[in-house]
């Protein structure tokens, strides 16, 4: 789904703890089509991660569109606790 959004055009922000998983996840996006493909390393269990990441995304792109996780949850009103699992 991810490469199918990028072949449209849109910027996809592919996050992950390990380096390596981000750049081969870059790798092939990067290769899907014309969007834009900014890889974050962050902790999506952390706070203060998911906190980065929006920073990087707030300063590298004017606006987004789509949140989608691994949690299966939106993040629409700015609350970091849909992230945790007890």
């Amino acid at each position: 789904m991810t490469a199918k959004l990028v072949k449209h055009g849109m910027k996809v922000v592919p996050c992950a703890r390990s380096e390596d998983k981000l750049k081969e996840i870059a790798a092939t996006l990067s290769k899907a089509g014309p969007g834009k493909i900014l890889p974050v390393r962050c902790d999506l269990i952390k706070e203060t991660g998911i906190l980065s990441m929006f920073v990087l995304i707030k300063e590298n792109f004017t606006n987004f569109h789509v949140c989608s996780l691994a949690t299966q949850k939106i993040l629409l009103d700015g609350q970091t606790s849909v992230f945790f699992i007890p």
